[in-house]
């Protein structure tokens, strides 16, 4: 990959490396120099998208069960909460990387922004691309085999990237954080999302 050029590899290739030859790819990863910025802009915003575009097609298209019942919102709700969900999402992958920086130190590791923040962005790329399941209610569950996907890929990354001296403990401790974070990101989305 071109130094500060996520498109050099191409998003497609880098993101099937990562998802299926992780290891190789965190480690080309660990030495690249790519900024923060053209991360965010050239692979979290894109892939990031997935998620809510793909939920809200779905929401459209199939609406939602609750409870037996299927409720289906109007196109402006959807809208909406696809939105929130969007902005919601790119914040997590911010508070991801201020976790892994934050929580490097007593875990043996230097602290290092650019670093977290490449584990955090390309951490996420198995449960983006998995999220294309969202578009069809009976698949939903096949979008939840990407987010584990995803969590061993923070593993490796925190592992081979960020290099700390007791792996585990560091990778369970960022995901209980990160968990409670998105809990809080979520009840906050719905919040928003029924006072609007």
């Amino acid at each position: 990959m071109i130094e500060g050029d996520v498109w050099g590899e191409g998003l497609v290739a880098r993101a099937t490396a990562i998802v299926l030859r992780p290891r190789q790819t965190w480690a080309a990863i660990a030495g690249e120099r790519t900024p923060i910025r053209s991360l965010f802009t050239q692979w979290v915003m894109i892939l990031g998208a997935v998620n809510p575009v793909c939920w809200t097609i779905g929401r459209l298209v199939f609406g939602e069960r609750v409870l037996g019942v299927v409720y289906r919102p109007t196109v402006l709700n959807a809208v909406f909460e696809g939105v929130i969900a969007y902005g919601l999402g790119l914040a997590s992958v911010w508070a991801l990387a201020l976790l892994i920086e934050a929580l490097a130190a007593p875990f043996g590791a230097v602290r290092d922004r650019r670093a977290a923040f490449k584990v955090a962005a390309y951490s996420g790329t198995a449960g983006w691309l998995a999220s294309v399941f969202y578009l069809v209610p009976a698949l939903h569950l096949l979008a939840t085999a990407g987010l584990f996907w995803g969590l061993y890929l923070l593993y490796c990354g925190i592992e081979i990237v960020i290099r700390p001296q007791r792996v585990a403990g560091y990778v369970a401790l960022v995901v209980v954080c990160y968990a409670v974070l998105m809990l809080l990101a979520t009840s906050l989305s719905k919040l928003i999302s029924a006072l609007l």
